[in-house]
């Protein structure tokens, strides 16, 4: 009997979020692109109703909605040129694509979901060796290096962070699967190695230290591992130059801050600069483009304040560009959409949101997440949702 391969207009959205979640890793262009296929299809789908009733039984996409509107309201005062303006306006707009998701979103698909990003990972590891990554360098020329090409960026250890966890989750339930599994494992702390930014490093812990609170019960056994983990972590800043190089500038520049003075690191003239502005208008900021504002007119340290669009941490763009107010309704927002998971019938899922938010909050410490990241955000979102007909009854 032959089977026809038809296909179903119902099945479109599924597909667009599972092929949205596999390009944000490597491609914030090409999740763009289906983002907005996602978002056209929700408008032309018609059931208006269900999408209403959906939209109000949710705090999280209220809180997603009020944040963006709170941004784009803070242009009115805002004094930045207007050219620049509007390339600082709508930056967090990314966060509306959580209205469609949370709607077309079932536990199947979560399912699937974590699985595309999981996939990405890898796929995003395999274009970088190609394109000349640290590991290929090594092979071929014996030195250690980074890789200072395609998307090895900061946040990529944010990634790789959260894909080892899932990875050992699977390596503990599915006994059947553990020797494609632990390949996959290696493969991913070997390639962690060569990531170009010190958070890396404390993601990769943090996603270590996570797992064994979770999977151990008892005290001896997490005591036993986090000092197995505190070895492993020694022995490797002490035999991969990589490693020690990133550490010890992190001291030097943590070191600073008590320092009196105009500090050598760039970043914290950076925050000094937000804590300044925040300073001048604590409720409402200064609006989108403020910070820029203030840099462009500085003395150009080594290109470093040439076309700056964020303060390299998302509490102090928060509050020195929308005050408060928008620092708060950042923190709801994460605040009720972990409060949704703690509830959730879904744990595999739970555990990748918990992990997940902890990651982007430490993260957001020396980038504009929100920001850089915004897609990542939504994907965890979508971690800690739980589609209507999922819930505990």
């Amino acid at each position: 009997m032959k089977h026809s391969l038809t296909f179903q207009f119902h099945e479109l959205p599924g597909w667009l979020i599972l092929l949205f979640v596999f390009t944000f890793p490597f491609s914030t262009h090409i999740a763009s692109f289906f983002s907005m296929a996602l978002l056209v299809v929700f408008l032309l789908s018609g059931e208006w109703e269900a999408k209403w009733e959906a939209f109000k039984a949710s705090r999280v996409l209220h809180l997603c909605v009020a944040l963006f509107a709170w941004t784009v309201f803070a242009g009115v005062y805002a004094e930045a040129n207007p050219d620049f303006l509007m390339k600082d306006l709508f930056k967090y707009k990314k966060l509306l694509l959580a209205i469609p998701v949370f709607f077309f979103l079932n536990a199947g698909l979560k399912s699937k979901m974590l699985m595309a990003y999981v996939a990405a990972e890898f796929f995003s590891i395999a274009l970088s060796l190609y394109k000349g990554h640290g590991l290929v360098h090594f092979f071929r020329t014996g030195e250690f290096k980074y890789s200072e090409n395609f998307r090895i960026y900061i946040v990529e250890g944010m990634h790789i962070a959260l894909v080892l966890f899932i990875l050992l989750k699977y390596f503990v339930e599915r006994q059947h699967q553990r020797w494609m599994l632990g390949g996959l494992i290696v493969i991913l702390m070997t390639h962690a190695v060569f990531l170009n930014g010190r958070m890396a490093l404390l993601s990769f812990l943090i996603s270590v230290t996570y797992f064994i609170f979770w999977r151990l019960k008892t005290f001896a056994h997490q005591s036993a591992a986090l000092t197995g983990l505190a070895l492993a972590a020694l022995l490797a800043y002490q035999s991969m130059p990589l490693i020690e190089k990133r550490v010890d500038r992190t001291i030097a520049e943590a070191s600073e801050v008590f320092i009196p003075g105009s500090p050598e690191s760039t970043r914290l003239q950076f925050f000094q600069i937000s804590w300044s502005l925040f300073k001048a208008s604590p409720v409402i900021g200064m609006g989108p483009g403020a910070f820029h504002t203030v840099t462009s007119s500085l003395p150009d340290k080594d290109g470093e304040f040439v076309n700056l669009l964020h303060t390299h941490n998302e509490y102090l763009t928060l509050l020195s560009q929308y005050g408060l107010i928008g620092l708060s309704l950042f923190l709801l927002l994460i605040f009720f959409s972990l409060k949704e998971a703690r509830h959730s019938p879904l744990s595999p899922y739970k555990h990748v949101a918990y992990l997940g938010m902890v990651l982007f909050l430490v993260n957001s410490l020396t980038d504009s997440m929100l920001y850089m990241e915004g897609f990542f955000f939504v994907f965890l979102l979508a971690c800690a949702f739980t589609p209507k007909h999922a819930r505990a009854p």
